[in-house]
């Protein structure tokens, strides 16, 4: 092979490599385009969706709530709409609050109300009995003749029971007052207790880890709690007034009316005190 052949080799050989050189560097920069666009598509398409999942998840009702609290029906009825809101919390001044006030009708009256007295049932479908915990075949069912058709299931909202309970640890500090000199029976002493021990149940289940600090005051040389703190709380008169509009009626000439059906579940009593005709409500 001639110089001239060599040289010539030579030239072709270098242009391959460098036109080789290039095709790699082109082909790598184009598969980097890819992966990134890949990237940015997948990234878009999730933003998109995690903003239809947020969306659709903030219009439902409750939805705060329906995150951390167990299944019940009343969340999909009634708006509690969350808000700060700051506690009362002094020690002495009782002219902030009707609750804090000596016993008297206006007393009394602001306490049945925030404890749903005379509308503390409200109907649920059967279909929710097994969503809350609890055996369809043993439960109450209201008659036919009440008007809700054959799957209505008399219920209370717990929150008002705790507030009867409430109710009930106040009156005892008021013995004379509302029980006069009425001996203590076992029945009154068991009440009082079991309303007791569902206060301290649900304020263990709840476990409010809201902060209190202390402040200096003129009073005491001490640091004094300061009570009055933000929590964040659910619209209770929506929820009250909710349950006016929904109650049953004439509740307790319902249930002393009631007839134990033949064939349904009867559960044990959970004591040997005797009740004769006795409600829950």
């Amino acid at each position: 092979m001639s110089d001239s052949e060599v040289q010539e080799k030579l030239l072709q050989d270098s242009y391959q490599e460098k036109f080789s050189s290039r095709e790699r560097g082109i082909r790598r920069h184009l598969s980097l385009v890819f992966v990134v666009n890949l990237a940015l598509f997948a990234f878009s398409i999730a933003i998109i969706f995690g903003s239809f999942i947020t969306s659709n998840k903030n219009d439902r009702l409750n939805w705060q709530i329906k995150e951390v609290d167990f299944y019940s029906p009343i969340l999909d009825k009634v708006d509690l709409h969350p808000t700060l809101k700051e506690m009362e919390g002094s020690l002495f001044d009782d002219s902030h609050s009707v609750y804090r006030g000596d016993p008297g009708p206006d007393v009394d009256a602001a306490w049945e109300r925030v404890s749903a007295k005379g509308a503390e049932v409200v109907m649920m479908h059967r279909s929710d009995i097994s969503k809350v915990g609890k055996d369809p075949a043993s439960v109450v069912q209201a008659p036919e003749s009440w008007g809700f058709g054959p799957d209505a299931i008399p219920v209370q909202v717990d929150v008002f029971h705790q507030i009867h309970c409430l109710n009930e640890l106040r009156k005892e500090m008021h013995y004379q007052y509302y029980y006069g000199d009425s001996p203590r029976t076992a029945l009154h002493d068991a009440h009082k207790k079991h309303c007791l021990h569902i206060l301290l149940q649900n304020l263990m289940c709840q476990g409010n880890v809201d902060v209190i600090t202390h402040d200096w005051v003129e009073t005491t040389a001490r640091p004094y709690a300061d009570f009055n703190i933000l929590h964040q709380c659910r619209d209770f008169e929506a929820l009250l007034d909710w349950q006016q509009q929904n109650k049953l009626e004439n509740v307790r000439e319902r249930f002393n009316s009631m007839a134990v059906p033949e064939g349904v579940v009867r559960l044990p009593f959970s004591t040997t005190t005797e009740m004769t005709n006795s409600t829950s409500v």
